[in-house]
């Protein structure tokens, strides 16, 4: 990543021309987008010198969305419903000025527990719930067992 390390610390480095859009602090437009394509074009760069020594990886470059990465796969090449691959999309952006990145990351992270913690509850749930769906059918089945006991006996 020798690139983007060095686009990223020229950066650091500029002067930066600050805007406000709805009352929040941004680097002007112009300024943003030079940033961006710069931030694209070392990352992409990167990629590719990263790549160019594997097979792993067969087309790599910049469309719309953003850097576009595809990987061959064993298992899709022959499915008539895909492209054989796996797309991977890397999307950069430029924030406004304000935007907390450390309280993003502490959100996103407890979020993500919250969410792990949610599905072992439900996996918890669901095997309670066979355990007991399996006690009823055996408690059912005794029960009738018994009335056939009561009527042949």
């Amino acid at each position: 990543m020798k690139n983007l390390i060095k686009v990223l610390n020229e950066i650091t480095n500029e002067k930066i021309i600050v805007s406000a859009r709805g009352g929040s602090p941004i680097i002007n437009t112009n300024q943003r987008s030079v940033i961006k394509q710069r931030i694209e074009k070392a990352f992409l760069t990167d990629l590719q010198e990263i790549f160019a020594e594997t097979d792993l990886v067969h087309i790599i470059g910049r469309a719309e969305k953003g850097i576009m990465l595809a990987i061959e796969h064993n298992d899709l090449v022959d499915n008539a419903k895909t492209e054989g691959e796996i797309a991977l999309e890397f999307n950069i952006k430029v924030s406004n000025l304000d935007f907390d990145t450390d309280t993003e990351i502490r959100l996103h992270t407890k979020e993500q527990a919250n969410k792990e913690i949610e599905k072992q509850e439900k996996a918890l749930a669901k095997k309670r719930k066979i355990a007991r769906d399996k006690k009823d059918r055996a408690d059912r089945k005794k029960i009738k067992e018994q009335k056939l006991a009561k009527l042949n006996g």
